[in-house]
Formats: C-alpha cells, structure tokens, sequence
C-alpha cells in the first residue's frame, strides 16, 4: 500500500503542526508494508523519503494553486492507494484514491474573537471540503470529535480518535526539580487563546509570598504584550521569558522545573501537557473538556482559567505537591499509554486499510 502525504507542514514548519506531520510519518517508516510518498508546494527533505513538488510533476499550476488544485491528482497518477492531509485540509481536486484528513482543531467556531474574518472564512471552506469528501477523517481527541459533530453533518463513523505521540526521549527523561531555584514552567506558543497574561497576572498575586519562580518559554505574536505585562508589573525579577527555545532546552526546562502550568482556553490536543506526563512532572491546568481529558482527571490542581484567584492558587497547590516525595509519573499511566507511538501507528493502519 502506497501512501501520500500533503507534507507542506512537515517540511517548513518547526511547531505544532509540523511537529505533529513529522511524528506521524516518522513513526510509520519502519512499516515495510506501505510505501510513504512526500507531496509539498516546493522541495525539501525528511528521512530520505522522496519528495513530489509542481517542479517534478509537469504541472503548470503555481505551487499554491498546485497544492490545492493539483496535488491530490498528483498523487493519484504516481500510484498512490491514498492520501493523508495531515494539517487540517485535503486537495480540492477530485482524485479517485480515498482521501484521509486530521483535523486538529475546530477553535475557530469555539473562540471566534481569536482569528480574522478572512482566517475564519479560509479554515471553514477547509474544514467543510474535508466533512464533505475525506473518506476518514482523524482526529487526536475525543473533545475535538465531539466539537465536529457539534458544528459539521458528518457521519460519526467516519470519525477516528488517534492521540498522538511525542519524542521519544520525552519519555526516557526522568524529573529532577532544581531545588536551589526551584520554578513553575508554561510553554507553548505566545497567543491570547493561550492566556499567557492572565497568568502572568495571577503570578503576580503572590510573587512576594511564594520561593518559586515563573518560566515562560516559547513564540508567538503575542510575545510584546506578555513582555509589557511583565514591566508592567514589576515582576522583571521573579519571570523570565525564553524565546524561540530548541526542544533540548524545552527538555531541561521541563525536567528541572517544579511544575508545569497550563492556563489555555481551549486546546486540539495539548502536547506540552503529554510530555510533562512522560516525564512525570506534576502539573496544574485550565479546567477544559480536553485537559481533563488528557489528564485523566489526576492533574495536581485544574482552575477556572478566567480567574485570577484560582489560577493563583493553583500555582501555589501545585508547588506543595512538587515537594511531595512520594508523586510519581504513575497517576498519569492511562494518557502515558495512550499516547506512545505504536498506538498511534496500529490505529493509523486500521484507518488507511479500511478506505
């Protein structure tokens, strides 16, 4: 079985998505039984796999255009068996090979203030195309599955829930807080859906009566208002803020902080929250449908993230909790196990042999 890919996420971008993309197809290479076939707008590289661009499929199709109007064709004509949309979209042309999709997230109908009109417009088009057409549609949890049926007329059965996994050494990292300048730690992107000055806000409540620090670490375009926010509250002294971090130092962080905070309004999945998990760090989080989902309800503390109070206090259960000898990554054994990458690939071979 020959499987194509849409790897445009895969080959240039560096976060969520194509964090996602490169786990997935990485995971399924050692599988002799199906060939993996890259298609991109333009040509990279990854893991030595061949990659299809407009440049060598004789296609007169800007790349844009190409990757909308051509790719699944594309596909179609190099012998694929099926095509796999990995970021929310499948082609709009119309091969005759099954189409399969993962759809992340439906955030734009759940939090609409957070995008454009123009954003809006493009993700609804994208995620109707895929309701309509998609053979199998994947997504990595059941909130999410539960949010499309919500918005979409999609047949459930069509649906499949795959968590997805993360990098191995995530899980081979063992928890060691730094008890000399022991510090809480969020990291994710920098956005106002991930709430980032409401915590920096609740921080601040008890700066001046807590021993722990707050680490924020990651990128975004809100990365200028959580640095005023910060001045702002004179916190230059008790926050430190790390952009742009390379997993290795994502890695250290997390294996050295005391605790790991989450204060989202709404999430697809969460992945930051799954590698706390492996690691086995405590961890202190929104109370949302898909973090307690993910959490398996045994975070150490879970708050309203609209308040300030209760975020607060999170954040000082969730230091008392670091110093408890006797936590271990145990209690979070059903999303450890949920989310290794052989579950991932098992369920992923079920859905691309049943279309």
């Amino acid at each position: 079985m020959k499987i194509g890919f849409d790897a445009k996420r895969l080959l240039f971008n560096s976060t969520g998505l194509g964090n996602y993309s490169r786990r997935w197809v990485e995971a399924l290479i050692p599988h002799k039984s199906i060939d993996l076939e890259l298609y991109a707008p333009r040509n990279g590289e990854f893991k030595s796999l061949p990659v299809k661009f407009p440049g060598n499929t004789n296609s007169r199709l800007p790349a844009a255009l190409w990757r909308v109007y051509g790719m699944g064709k594309a596909a179609e004509a190099n012998g694929c068996d099926c095509f796999h949309g990995l970021s929310n979209e499948i082609p709009f042309d119309k091969p005759k090979i099954p189409m399969v999709c993962t759809i992340h997230d439906v955030i734009f109908k759940e939090f609409p203030h957070f995008y454009g009109v123009v954003d809006r417009q493009i993700y609804e088009w994208k995620t109707r195309n895929t309701c309509n057409r998609a053979a199998a549609i994947i997504v990595t949890s059941q909130t999410t599955k539960e949010q499309l049926l919500r918005y979409y007329p999609v047949k459930e059965s069509r649906i499949h829930v795959i968590y997805q996994s993360i990098e191995p050494r995530f899980a081979l990292t063992p928890w060691h807080a730094d008890l000399q300048k022991p510090y809480l730690l969020y990291y994710s992107s920098f956005n106002p859906r991930k709430n980032q000055i409401k915590l920096i806000q609740s921080f601040a409540k008890i700066a001046r009566q807590v021993d722990f620090d707050l680490v924020l670490a990651g990128q975004g375009r809100g990365l200028q208002e959580i640095q005023q926010e910060v001045h702002r509250l004179k916190l230059l002294d008790r926050l430190k803020i790390i952009v742009s971090p390379s997993n290795d130092e994502l890695l250290n962080l997390l294996s050295k902080s005391s605790g790991f905070i989450y204060p989202s309004l709404q999430e697809g999945f969460g992945i930051p929250l799954v590698e706390a998990a492996h690691l086995g760090v405590p961890m202190a989080v929104s109370d949302i449908p898909i973090f307690r989902e993910l959490s398996g309800n045994v975070a150490a503390a879970y708050f309203d993230p609209n308040k300030l109070e209760e975020m607060a206090a999170a954040m000082i259960t969730l230091f008392k909790v670091s110093q408890d000898q006797s936590f271990s990554k145990d209690r979070y054994r059903e999303i450890i196990d949920k989310t290794e990458s052989k579950h991932m690939v098992e369920a992923a071979l079920r859905v691309y042999h049943g279309v």
